[in-house]
Parts: structure tokens; sequence; C-alpha cells
């Protein structure tokens, strides 16, 4: 996984040191044989991982959706209430940039 850390590290340039920090740590915890795939990573780890406040959080991943790095989707719970969840998926942009496979047709969504 070193690599396409490194090519993150290397040609995002567009958003700030924080949010491409984030940007890693999703990358992470994608699955490398098809970043297409939803992950979870849930606000308050990301904040553990880095040690940096929730709001600092929001305000990065609301960075790296407006710069089209990654999209987040709301997940419903089955049963009336909050939302459960926050599925994160990278998109092919970051695909390219760190020369892995991105397959939408092989996901379920």
């Amino acid at each position: 996984m070193a690599g396409p850390i490194c090519s993150i590290v290397l040609q995002v340039n567009d958003v700030s040191y924080k949010a491409r920090e984030v940007l890693i740590d999703i990358l992470s915890c994608a699955k490398t044989y098809n970043l297409a795939l939803p992950v979870f990573p849930r606000v308050v780890t990301l904040q553990k991982w880095l040690g940096c406040s929730e709001s600092t959080i929001r305000r990065a991943l609301r960075e790296l959706v407006e710069a089209d790095y990654i999209i987040r989707e709301p997940q419903e719970r089955k049963t009336h209430g909050r939302l459960a969840t926050v599925r994160t998926v990278l998109t092919h942009r970051v695909a390219a940039i760190a020369g892995l496979l991105y397959d939408p047709k092989g996901c379920y969504r």
C-alpha cells in the first residue's frame, strides 16, 4: 500500500494538508482490489488516528467531496430512526492517482 499512498502525497496538491491526511487514512481502509467499493471509517475513528478535532475532520471530508476525491452517501437503517452510518466511496480520480483498480460495476450498492 506504500506505493498508492506515496502517489497521493506527491500528486494531490489541490486540497489542504489535513484533507490529504484524511484521504490517505480512507485509502488505507479501502479494498485495493476495487476502490469503487464503499468504506465506512467513522469521523471519530479518523479523529483518533489523526489526533485532531471532529470539526477538522468534517471540514477535510467536505473539502475532499468538493474536490471530487470522495463521495459520501448516507446509508439508511431498515427501521425508523437516524442514519446508521455514512458510506464513503473513493472516486475514479483517486484510483487513477494511486494506480489501483476502479470498477463500479463490480460493486454492490
